[in-house]
């Protein structure tokens, strides 16, 4: 499959309120988590979770310096993007 992808910067990564809503538009649309990690290198914490909706992955990082991002197919990720700058929690 050679669908574009595209990754984007969300939000600080330390914004706990962003990270919530996300998580909570995800399983309200039907995603699921299918791996997560996290680890400290130097002075940087990095945490990546990897999630599956309706077949197309993607892959969240929070970096320190970096800030909360996602990566995945482009229509995918303008859509999710699109719903939480509106502040949706829910499906529409």
């Amino acid at each position: 499959m050679n669908e574009e992808t595209q990754a984007v910067v969300l939000g600080d990564e330390y914004d706990h309120a962003l990270i919530a809503r996300t998580w909570s538009l995800l399983t309200a649309i039907g995603a699921r988590r299918i791996d997560a990690l996290g680890f400290v290198a130097g002075s940087q914490e990095v945490s990546i979770q990897i999630w599956d909706l309706d077949g197309a992955t993607l892959r969240f990082e929070a970096e320190t310096y970096i800030g909360f991002s996602v990566e995945g197919p482009v229509a995918v990720i303008a859509d999710l993007a699109a719903r939480l700058a509106a502040g949706e929690t829910s499906p529409s």
